[in-house]
Protein backbone atom coordinates (compact mmCIF):
# COMPACT_ATOMS: atom_id res chain seq x y z
CA UNK A 1 0.00 0.00 0.00
CA UNK A 2 3.02 2.03 1.05
CA UNK A 3 4.45 2.08 -2.80
CA UNK A 4 1.29 2.98 -4.27
CA UNK A 5 0.82 5.78 -2.25
CA UNK A 6 4.48 7.26 -3.77
CA UNK A 7 3.28 6.87 -7.06
CA UNK A 8 2.15 9.84 -8.94
CA UNK A 9 -1.15 9.69 -11.06
CA UNK A 10 0.30 9.19 -13.64
CA UNK A 11 1.96 5.91 -13.15
CA UNK A 12 -1.19 4.64 -11.56
CA UNK A 13 -3.01 4.96 -14.48
CA UNK A 14 -0.30 3.69 -17.10
CA UNK A 15 -0.58 0.56 -14.97
CA UNK A 16 -4.28 0.38 -14.81
CA UNK A 17 -4.33 0.95 -18.53
CA UNK A 18 -1.74 -2.01 -18.98
CA UNK A 19 -3.30 -3.98 -16.27
CA UNK A 20 -6.81 -3.69 -18.01
CA UNK A 21 -5.15 -4.25 -21.23
CA UNK A 22 -3.61 -7.25 -20.18
CA UNK A 23 -6.71 -8.55 -18.46
CA UNK A 24 -9.00 -8.23 -21.79
CA UNK A 25 -6.48 -10.16 -23.80
CA UNK A 26 -6.40 -13.06 -20.85
CA UNK A 27 -10.34 -12.56 -21.00
CA UNK A 28 -10.21 -12.68 -24.90
CA UNK A 29 -8.06 -16.20 -25.52
CA UNK A 30 -9.85 -17.89 -22.45
CA UNK A 31 -13.17 -16.95 -23.15
CA UNK A 32 -14.57 -14.83 -26.21
CA UNK A 33 -12.16 -17.02 -28.93
CA UNK A 34 -14.03 -20.15 -28.38
CA UNK A 35 -17.30 -17.90 -29.13
CA UNK A 36 -15.86 -16.62 -31.83
CA UNK A 37 -14.28 -19.79 -33.60
CA UNK A 38 -17.75 -21.45 -32.78
CA UNK A 39 -19.79 -18.86 -34.19
CA UNK A 40 -18.06 -18.73 -37.39
CA UNK A 41 -18.68 -22.55 -37.65
CA UNK A 42 -22.25 -22.29 -36.89
CA UNK A 43 -22.38 -19.35 -40.28
CA UNK A 44 -20.67 -22.40 -42.25
CA UNK A 45 -22.71 -24.96 -41.51
CA UNK A 46 -25.54 -22.75 -41.42
CA UNK A 47 -24.69 -22.23 -45.36
CA UNK A 48 -23.72 -26.30 -46.02
CA UNK A 49 -27.49 -26.06 -44.98
CA UNK A 50 -28.84 -23.90 -46.99
CA UNK A 51 -27.21 -25.29 -50.23
CA UNK A 52 -28.04 -29.03 -49.24
CA UNK A 53 -32.16 -27.69 -48.86
CA UNK A 54 -31.11 -26.13 -52.61
CA UNK A 55 -29.37 -29.02 -53.95
CA UNK A 56 -32.06 -31.36 -55.12
CA UNK A 57 -33.70 -28.70 -57.15
CA UNK A 58 -30.53 -27.58 -58.51
CA UNK A 59 -30.22 -31.11 -59.83
CA UNK A 60 -32.89 -30.97 -61.35
CA UNK A 61 -32.50 -28.24 -63.39
CA UNK A 62 -29.20 -29.04 -64.42
CA UNK A 63 -30.79 -32.65 -65.49
CA UNK A 64 -33.56 -30.68 -67.45
CA UNK A 65 -30.54 -28.46 -69.09
CA UNK A 66 -28.43 -31.65 -70.09
CA UNK A 67 -31.77 -33.16 -71.73
CA UNK A 68 -32.13 -29.87 -73.89
CA UNK A 69 -28.51 -30.31 -75.04
CA UNK A 70 -28.27 -33.88 -75.83
CA UNK A 71 -31.82 -33.58 -77.60
CA UNK A 72 -29.90 -30.78 -79.66
CA UNK A 73 -27.45 -33.18 -80.48
CA UNK A 74 -29.15 -35.72 -82.44
CA UNK A 75 -28.03 -39.51 -82.98
CA UNK A 76 -27.11 -40.89 -86.58
CA UNK A 77 -27.67 -44.31 -87.14
CA UNK A 78 -29.35 -44.89 -83.70
CA UNK A 79 -32.62 -43.82 -82.84
CA UNK A 80 -33.11 -40.32 -85.00
CA UNK A 81 -32.31 -41.18 -89.09
CA UNK A 82 -30.29 -43.32 -90.46
CA UNK A 83 -27.97 -43.27 -93.73
CA UNK A 84 -31.32 -44.06 -96.07
CA UNK A 85 -33.57 -41.84 -94.54
CA UNK A 86 -31.44 -39.18 -94.40
CA UNK A 87 -30.71 -39.66 -98.11
CA UNK A 88 -34.43 -39.62 -98.74
CA UNK A 89 -34.87 -36.46 -96.64
CA UNK A 90 -32.24 -34.98 -98.39
CA UNK A 91 -32.96 -36.13 -102.30
CA UNK A 92 -36.85 -35.17 -101.61
CA UNK A 93 -35.95 -31.73 -100.41
CA UNK A 94 -33.35 -31.37 -103.22
CA UNK A 95 -36.35 -32.47 -106.03
CA UNK A 96 -38.65 -30.08 -104.53
CA UNK A 97 -36.23 -26.73 -104.70
CA UNK A 98 -34.60 -27.69 -107.40
CA UNK A 99 -31.67 -28.58 -106.36
CA UNK A 100 -28.90 -31.21 -107.54
CA UNK A 101 -27.43 -33.63 -105.35
CA UNK A 102 -24.22 -33.99 -106.31
CA UNK A 103 -22.50 -36.49 -103.65
CA UNK A 104 -23.88 -38.42 -100.70
CA UNK A 105 -20.99 -40.77 -99.29
CA UNK A 106 -21.44 -43.07 -96.18
CA UNK A 107 -21.36 -41.19 -92.85
CA UNK A 108 -17.43 -41.05 -91.42
CA UNK A 109 -17.19 -42.81 -87.80
CA UNK A 110 -15.02 -40.61 -84.95
CA UNK A 111 -14.90 -42.39 -81.74
CA UNK A 112 -13.68 -39.91 -78.66
CA UNK A 113 -13.94 -40.92 -75.09
CA UNK A 114 -17.04 -42.57 -74.27
CA UNK A 115 -19.47 -41.03 -77.75
CA UNK A 116 -19.03 -41.27 -81.56
CA UNK A 117 -19.32 -38.51 -83.92
CA UNK A 118 -20.55 -39.47 -87.08
CA UNK A 119 -19.87 -37.00 -89.86
CA UNK A 120 -21.41 -36.76 -93.41
CA UNK A 121 -19.93 -34.53 -95.88
CA UNK A 122 -22.53 -34.32 -98.97
CA UNK A 123 -22.38 -31.70 -102.13
CA UNK A 124 -25.14 -30.08 -103.63
CA UNK A 125 -25.47 -27.66 -106.76
CA UNK A 126 -28.03 -25.14 -107.34
CA UNK A 127 -29.56 -21.83 -105.71
CA UNK A 128 -28.22 -20.53 -102.77
CA UNK A 129 -31.17 -19.76 -101.25
CA UNK A 130 -32.77 -23.09 -101.74
CA UNK A 131 -29.13 -24.38 -100.43
CA UNK A 132 -29.51 -22.37 -97.59
CA UNK A 133 -32.92 -24.15 -96.41
CA UNK A 134 -31.92 -27.23 -97.05
CA UNK A 135 -29.38 -26.80 -94.21
CA UNK A 136 -31.72 -24.70 -91.65
CA UNK A 137 -34.59 -27.61 -93.05
CA UNK A 138 -31.90 -30.37 -91.78
CA UNK A 139 -30.34 -28.55 -88.47
CA UNK A 140 -33.24 -27.19 -87.22
CA UNK A 141 -36.58 -28.86 -88.49
CA UNK A 142 -35.71 -32.42 -89.20
CA UNK A 143 -33.11 -32.04 -86.22
CA UNK A 144 -30.63 -34.70 -88.11
CA UNK A 145 -27.64 -33.22 -86.69
CA UNK A 146 -25.61 -30.44 -86.18
CA UNK A 147 -24.23 -28.58 -89.00
CA UNK A 148 -20.18 -28.40 -88.49
CA UNK A 149 -19.47 -26.32 -91.53
CA UNK A 150 -20.80 -24.73 -94.86
CA UNK A 151 -18.72 -24.23 -97.65
CA UNK A 152 -20.13 -22.36 -100.58
CA UNK A 153 -17.42 -22.12 -104.23
CA UNK A 154 -18.31 -21.05 -107.66
CA UNK A 155 -17.42 -23.74 -110.35
CA UNK A 156 -16.85 -24.64 -113.37
CA UNK A 157 -18.47 -27.00 -115.78
CA UNK A 158 -15.24 -28.13 -117.90
CA UNK A 159 -17.58 -29.14 -120.79
CA UNK A 160 -20.61 -27.42 -120.99
CA UNK A 161 -17.82 -24.34 -120.04
CA UNK A 162 -20.86 -22.64 -117.45
CA UNK A 163 -20.21 -21.69 -113.77
CA UNK A 164 -22.06 -23.13 -110.96
CA UNK A 165 -22.58 -23.02 -107.30
CA UNK A 166 -21.49 -25.91 -105.37
CA UNK A 167 -22.41 -26.59 -101.37
CA UNK A 168 -20.43 -28.32 -98.87
CA UNK A 169 -22.41 -29.61 -96.27
CA UNK A 170 -20.64 -31.05 -93.18
CA UNK A 171 -23.46 -32.39 -91.11
CA UNK A 172 -22.45 -33.99 -87.67
CA UNK A 173 -24.57 -36.22 -84.77
CA UNK A 174 -23.15 -37.20 -81.55
CA UNK A 175 -23.96 -41.05 -79.88
CA UNK A 176 -23.02 -42.17 -77.08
Amino acid sequence: MQQLKELTYLQINIFLGVGGIIFFVLFYFFSIQDTIVMYREYNKLTKQVATAVVAPKEIQVKEKELAIIEAGLGNLGGDKYSQEELLKIVSTFCKQNKITLREFPQAEATEENDYTIYTIVMETEGDYTAMLKLAYNLEQIKRAGRIASLVFETKKDRITRRSYLSMQLFLQTIKT
